[in-house]
């Protein structure tokens, strides 16, 4: 081996370094000159030139060191912003070929991606109308046997409607009625987006062994049937999202070990080859991501993992807004507003998917919580022997065989689905409120109804392949309803629990624990004559050894005053911005911040009716707050006026 000899400044050391090896001789294929129509554009010796003439005659100029073509031009189709490419490939003059490259249309014409793309391998010349030439000569050659190739990629999965029959787009082509066609062509792009593959739908046969599994998942928590039950009615209610729109979400929340990622992921392996250890997307993703693959993810089962309390009150407001944004946008159909830099609205991607989110912790708010619905798991309610059948036959694509023969189903009945869908929803939604089966929140019969109709549809499914006689379909039917009633009653305590008006009274005890603030007498500095130290007051001694006259010592600042009208009808008067401002700085401290305005907080007590008395302006507009003469004072203040069991129940 030779050797270059390379002396260092520092000590004149020769050493050596291995001779350069000499590069493989590229694969290369002759090109035939071409000329065209016009004449104007010819290659020669692999390398576009252009003919001209002027009044001393005629000449050719030399446009590049190379030749390119447009192999096809792709339409990239996500039902938002449709995108265009070229296609190209290339070669340089001594015909070795080059990339092949992909390059927007609108990037096109000022050929810059010649350089960005191929570097140095192709080099353009200098001249004013060379670039142009340039353009129309690449053009004209990629034209040469007719109209370049026109390919449609999806960038999506769901139901899409392609000459005239109903397709469901998944990562390896497209089912249908008649099967997998794989010549439809779907990129997800790059990640955990890529697992979201169908294979093709089984024979009637393969089908009833693969059925096997469902009764797994229906009692993957044989002492929690609503999970196996909610589970399961989401799964075959993702994919009816182009019959009626999906407007709410699932959360599972529990403790490390309590298998919620694991649980989740069968659900996912209904639609590819995914595990707890490879979601789609999770709470640290950014929000515009989050929203943009729920979008992507059209009637497809979209997880986020690993929803929990952040480190910091800036992550923590951070984790909180984006998931508020998400679910909230969820719930009403539409996405974040955006503007172009000349104001013309951008299309707003929306979350189209039936999504499940785990966590450890669940977002917070009551009308958040309204749009979900909430199940926990303890660390021993999955049945682990249930699990790992269940994961086991995702592995061997079990799972999403059932989802591909369902869908092959499903396609060939979707234009009366899309009719016949929502008016079941709706009849069972009404018969449900009037039943008043369900009344954790006014969403929560529609949401109940939609996994019940998720489910029936499902065992339509098998009855009608002969995996279930017709007659058997409304008994497999019940205890799924049964278990989804029990669900929906337990999300009634999520939403006492995020109650904002009885968590501002919580912090407001708090505050008083504490010894950040206290409440004094309606007609003196003093503390009430009972419970002093409820309300904020220290103790200091007794007055002469006389424990009938105390000396106390308030602490923080004062928020309110404690009245009797009459011997029973104890009130609490409110300074509502101290008030206020103290449970929101004692829960912004805690790590919880308190998110309701003051207006809207004293809108909802008085909509509790938790105002005992209110009054009017002059004007006759009405106001929450009214007048009260405090500790002997010459001057009223506005105060509102509550029950002291609401501040301190019995």
């Amino acid at each position: 081996m030779s050797e270059l000899e390379v002396r260092t400044s520092a000590h004149n050391k020769v050493i050596s370094l291995p001779e350069p090896k000499k590069a493989k001789k590229p694969k290369v294929k002759p090109l035939d000159n071409w000329l065209s129509d016009c004449e104007t554009y010819e290659i020669i010796d692999g390398a576009f030139y252009q003919h001209r003439a002027n009044k001393e005659g005629a000449f050719s100029i030399k446009l590049c060191d190379g030749v390119c073509w447009i192999v096809e031009k792709i339409v990239f189709e996500d039902d938002l912003t449709d995108r265009s490419f070229f296609r190209l490939e290339g070669a340089r003059q001594d015909g070795a070929y080059l990339p092949t490259i992909d390059v927007s249309l609108a990037k096109f014409n000022a050929l810059a991606w010649i350089t960005e793309e191929w570097g140095e391998k192709i080099i353009v010349r200098p001249g004013n109308s060379i670039k142009d030439n340039l353009r129309v000569a690449i053009l004209t050659y990629s034209t040469r046997y007719g109209d370049i190739p026109l390919q449609r990629v999806f960038k999506m999965t769901g139901w899409k409607q392609i000459a005239g029959e109903w397709l469901y787009l998944t990562g390896s082509g497209a089912v249908g009625k008649n099967g997998l066609d794989t010549s439809i062509k779907v990129d997800l792009g790059h990640g955990h987006l890529k697992k979201y593959s169908l294979p093709s739908p089984p024979i009637v046969g393969q089908l009833k062994d693969d059925f096997l599994v469902i009764d797994d998942l229906l009692d993957i928590c044989p002492n929690r049937p609503e999970v196996g039950a909610a589970l399961f009615s989401a799964i075959f209610r993702a994919v009816l999202g182009e019959c009626h729109t999906i407007d709410f979400a699932v959360f599972f929340h529990g403790q490390t070990g309590s298998m919620k990622s694991a649980t989740t992921a069968i659900a996912l392996g209904f639609f590819g080859n995914f595990d707890s250890r490879s979601f789609p997307a999770s709470f640290s993703d950014t929000g515009a991501d989050m929203e943009a693959k729920g979008h992507q993810l059209k009637d497809s089962i979209y997880a986020i993992d690993d929803f929990k309390p952040a480190v910091n009150l800036a992550e923590a407001a951070k984790l909180y807004s984006k998931t508020e944004n998400f679910i909230r946008n969820t719930g009403n159909g539409a996405g974040r507003g955006r503007r172009n830099s000349d104001m013309t609205a951008k299309a707003a991607p929306f979350n189209r998917s039936l999504t499940i989110m785990s966590g450890e912790d669940i977002p917070r708010g009551q009308s958040i919580l309204a749009r979900m619905l909430v199940l926990e798991l303890n660390q021993k309610d999955v049945d682990l022997e249930r699990l790992t059948r269940l994961q086991q036959a995702a592995k061997e694509d079990r799972l999403s065989r059932i989802m591909a023969a369902y869908l092959q189903w499903l396609a060939a009945r979707l234009d009366s689905l899309k009719t016949t869908l929502p008016e079941k929803i709706i009849l069972l939604r009404d018969a449900t409120v009037q039943e008043n089966r369900i009344d954790s929140h006014t969403r929560a019969p529609e949401m109940f109804a939609n996994l019940v109709i998720g489910a029936a549809t499902f065992f339509d499914f098998i009855a009608d392949v002969g995996l279930l006689a017709v007659k058997r379909k409304e008994e497999r039917l019940l205890p799924i309803k049964a278990a989804l009633v029990t669900a929906f009653k337990s999300q009634a305590s999520y939403q006492q629990e995020q109650n904002e008006v009885d968590r501002f009274a919580e912090l407001l005890r708090s505050v008083l624990i504490s010894g950040a603030g206290h409440i004094a007498q309606a007609e003196r500095n003093a503390p009430p004559a009972i419970r002093g130290h409820a309300y904020g007051w220290t103790k200091l001694e007794d007055v002469a050894g006389d424990p009938n006259k105390e000396k106390w010592q308030p602490n923080g600042p004062l928020f309110g005053w404690s009245y009797a009208d009459g011997d029973k009808d104890w009130q609490i008067w409110l300074d509502k911005g101290v008030a206020y401002q103290l449970a929101f700085e004692f829960a912004r401290k805690s790590g919880d911040p308190f998110l309701m305005s003051a207006q809207t907080l004293w809108r909802r007590m008085n909509d509790r009716k938790l105002l005992l008395f209110t009054e009017k302006n002059a004007d006759g507009i009405g106001k929450l707050d009214v007048k009260r003469k405090v500790m002997g004072g010459e001057s009223k203040q506005r105060v509102l006026v509550v029950k002291e069991e609401w501040l301190f129940p019995r």
